[in-house]
């Protein structure tokens, strides 16, 4: 039996036939989940499998997890529109939960691929057996020219002494 902390209200849209594998991306944020499940539909077509998201709806403790805060309708077209934005068949997932750890490691069997940008989750969710893909953030072009230059500035020096 789930713990009373996990899994106890569930909604999925849309209904897809399951295959026997499946990449998950985790949602975080919004930017980083958009990068993270383009990486994902990029595996899932070179592998031929579906792409689920599955979002933690943390819900605090005076409320019952069976009627959380945000209604299901806006929660639901904005995850949707995430996953249109990727452009592959994706599974939304969204669970209602007091801890978002703790409801990942019952939803994700032990061998699950995970893809996602959290690298403290990512690090629970491997003690769990899991094969987790890290997506790192590309560096803004502003901060990017800093590092070039500075690695210039440090090898121009180092050569010329």
């Amino acid at each position: 039996m789930p713990s009373l902390s996990a899994i106890p209200y569930i909604r999925r849209w849309p209904q897809m036939n399951t295959p026997t594998l499946e990449i998950n991306v985790v949602f975080t944020s919004a930017d980083s989940t958009r990068q993270t499940i383009n990486t994902a539909a990029r595996l899932a077509a070179d592998l031929g499998v579906r792409v689920r998201l599955i979002v933690p709806q943390v819900v605090p403790y005076p409320i019952p997890l069976d009627n959380p805060p945000v209604p299901d309708e806006f929660s639901a077209e904005k995850f949707r529109q995430i996953a249109a934005d990727a452009g592959v068949e994706t599974e939304v997932d969204i669970r209602y939960c007091r801890d978002r750890t703790v409801m990942l490691k019952e939803t994700l069997k032990p061998g699950a691929i995970v893809v996602m940008a959290d690298n403290r989750l990512a690090s629970k969710l491997r003690s769990n057996r899991n094969h987790v893909l890290l997506c790192k953030k590309p560096a803004p072009t502003a901060l990017r020219s800093i590092s070039l230059w500075f690695l210039y500035d440090f090898f121009m020096r180092w050569y010329i002494s």
